[in-house]
């Protein structure tokens, strides 16, 4: 008893109950005002989402494989690298453009306060483009539109030259080949872009000759593209529809995607592999042939006349320019997620699987798919599987469905197997072209020894 009564009874907080009109009007608006908060935000993120794709950043894992493929090398374009320190060389070309540009507008009475006053009205739409909130101020932020958007639209006139742009002699970065290698490639980026909205409207004020026959922005970026990389003659010709893209990189990816024909089809794969790596499939029967095309995603299965396959692929060259492509429309896609035209992932992806070993990049090379700029056939090899395996990809539904499919049917077919069993070694047929001389010679030395019993000599 002395023992219970020593103990001290437990101190609890008192919580006071809500019971007044004034308190729960209090509770009400703080809950009513976090409610339109919510609202306000969702409605801002869905007038960002349809006004514009989000330009994003490259996603960790692929970045981590190739960073000289996803972040700028020699010029920062937009937010997202603006005052690295490693790119600030470049921003006296940008302003050395700028100057250029400015005084050559003067002609057409546009100064540099129009360009000013045009970026300023759109500045809330461009700072909606980005997925993460761009901490610049206002002045800050207007004069990179303006810096960085004239700096991409002298350099596309100044490399694809057309009647209503100026040629100078004497560019301080032009004449540096070198450079213009590495901005084909930082102009791609991701991480480098610039709302295509932006640069339209700086393109059409600082038009010096208003001539209709003059090369639209679209097509003159096009042009600067095809320089690095080559496609076949008159494509760009077929690629007027694209009027409208979210960014540099977003009208790279249409001008392929475009061009390149949808064939849905429902596959089930029977085996998380999906399909065999080239060196299988050629043992198989099947026969790889590059055919000419006006994107090189137009990869097509026909069966042969021998009841063998054909995958005719177009060609292609591996180099720097490709591998910045690839990871950059990879992230792009995988970025805007859901997204319906997710091309680049699934030739990446197809290719991965066809291309395991050193010999399978050796045979596309030999049947003149595959051009190696690294003159290395394991890097190849590297890249695609690398890239293949850091994708979100579902082979049911991805415009090469169908020749998933058609692929796997033809190397699970009774001819494949018989192909592969019986054909797969090279030395296979020498063997069976030695038995039948050998059967021959001995069918022949029986019949005449049979004639030489008949009709014996005298």
């Amino acid at each position: 008893m002395a023992g219970r009564e020593k103990m001290e009874a437990p101190e609890h907080e008192v919580i006071p109950i809500v019971d007044s009109d004034s308190e729960k009007d209090v509770v009400e608006a703080i809950m009513q005002r976090h409610l339109e908060e919510r609202r306000k935000e969702i409605y801002t993120t869905t007038s960002r989402v349809r006004s514009c794709r989000y330009i994003d950043k490259v996603p960790e894992n692929l970045k981590g494989m190739y960073p000289k493929a996803s972040e700028p090398e020699i010029v920062s374009i937009g937010p997202y690298h603006r005052g690295n320190d490693k790119l600030l060389q470049c921003e006296d070309y940008k302003w050395y453009y700028l100057d250029s540009l400015v005084n050559r507008s003067v002609r057409k009475e546009v100064g540099l306060p129009k360009y000013v006053d045009a970026m300023k009205k759109l500045e809330m739409d461009t700072r909606n483009c980005y997925r993460e909130s761009i901490p610049m101020s206002s002045t800050d932020f207007v004069q990179m539109m303006v810096l960085d958007g004239c700096f991409v639209i002298e350099v596309l006139r100044r490399i694809c030259p057309s009647e209503d742009a100026v040629i100078h002699r004497n560019d301080p970065f032009l004449s540096k080949p070198w450079l213009i290698t590495i901005l084909f490639r930082d102009l791609l980026k991701l991480e480098n872009q610039l709302p295509f909205f932006v640069l339209q409207n700086l393109f059409e004020l600082s038009k010096v000759v208003s001539r209709v026959d003059g090369d639209p922005l679209p097509l003159l970026a096009l042009k600067f593209f095809h320089i690095a990389f080559p496609r076949p003659h008159g494509v760009l010709k077929k690629l007027d529809k694209i009027v409208s893209a979210q960014h540099l990189l977003d009208l790279f990816h249409q001008s392929f995607v475009s061009l390149t024909e949808q064939r849905p089809c429902r596959y089930y794969p029977t085996s998380d592999q999906s399909i065999q790596c080239l060196t299988q499939l050629r043992s198989s029967g099947i026969k790889f042939q590059s055919e000419k095309a006006d994107s090189f995603l137009a990869i097509d299965f026909q069966k042969g006349i021998l009841r063998n396959g054909i995958l005719k692929i177009p060609p292609i060259t591996i180099n720097e320019f490709a591998v910045t492509a690839f990871l950059n429309c990879i992230a792009f896609e995988q970025s805007n997620r859901p997204f319906e035209f997710t091309h680049f992932t699934a030739y990446v992806a197809f290719m991965s699987r066809l291309i395991i070993s050193a010999r399978d990049v050796a045979f596309l090379c030999g049947d003149n798919i595959m051009t190696n700029f690294y003159q290395n056939d394991q890097y190849i090899v590297d890249v695609f599987q690398k890239l293949g395996e850091n994708v979100v990809f579902d082979v049911k539904q991805c415009y090469l469905s169908k020749q998933f499919e058609e692929v796997e049917a033809y190397y699970g077919s009774h001819y494949a197997f018989l192909m592969r069993k019986y054909f797969g070694n090279p030395w296979l047929p020498i063997k069976i072209l030695l038995a039948f001389i050998l059967l021959t010679f001995a069918g022949l030395q029986t019949m005449f020894g049979m004639l030489s019993y008949i009709n014996p000599q005298h």
